[in-house]
């Protein structure tokens, strides 16, 4: 895929990895079901763009179980996501963020991820962010959320939303009318997280981080480190 726009349209299997160099955007049709058996990974300073029709129901997923080092979405440190709406169901295989960094290529730093709308279900791989860095040193890269719902899950010792064990942390921009919940073993959001929230339109987003823990016993955080802008 390059510099052009796709359209996804009914059931669609993609069996082998999707590859996005330059600026290419996607629709998904309303109704339409885009199932990628390896995955997208976007190259060099590449971007992809996923954009959907008036109801929004047009979904893209991966298969729970790719291959090790294969990303459901991969974005690397000089690429970018953008996502307008929809439904997406994105996995990591081992090693490898669901929606970020994966450990091939020297990809394993998460980009950028912005998001204006949709639902996001992101589970990382072992070792992997939900949204975020790929492998143990991993950095977490920029996502910044104008609405939707996000759903973002780590793998064994991954972050929900961030960086990973070694990694530096990434960056979280909040704005409103969103839901987000990230969880992780050690760190739910292992992030810098700034709010700007506008009272004119909805008030404060809705954030819960849930750590695991290696005892596997789940705890919602209060307090978190939220700076209001």
């Amino acid at each position: 895929l390059s510099e052009i726009w796709y359209v996804a349209d009914g059931e669609v299997t993609v069996p082998e990895t999707i590859t996005v160099s330059g600026n290419v955007k996607l629709i998904l049709k309303d109704g339409c079901s885009l199932m990628l058996n390896k995955g997208i990974q976007i190259f060099g300073n590449g971007t992809l763009t996923i954009y959907v029709q008036t109801e929004g129901t047009g979904k893209l997923e991966t298969p729970q179980m790719l291959p090790d080092r294969t990303p459901g979405i991969g974005v690397g440190e000089t690429t970018a996501l953008t996502v307008h709406g929809g439904n997406i169901y994105a996995y990591g295989g081992k090693e490898s963020a669901a929606i970020g960094g994966y450990d091939s290529a020297g990809n394993i730093n998460c980009g950028t991820v912005t998001v204006y709308g949709g639902n996001i279900y992101a589970t990382g791989g072992q070792n992997a962010s939900g949204i975020g860095g790929a492998a143990s040193y991993g950095c977490g890269g920029i996502l910044t959320v104008y609405g939707g719902n996000i759903i973002a899950k780590g793998g064994r010792w991954g972050s929900g939303i961030g960086g990973n064990q070694l990694g530096s942390k990434g960056v979280l921009n909040v704005y409103n009318n969103c839901y987000i919940r990230a969880e992780g073993e050690d760190c739910g959001i292992c992030s810098e997280i700034n709010l700007y929230p506008d009272r004119t339109k909805g008030g404060a987003p809705e954030i819960h981080i849930t750590e695991t823990g290696l005892n596997g016993v789940s705890k919602e955080i209060e307090g978190s480190p939220f700076t209001k802008k």
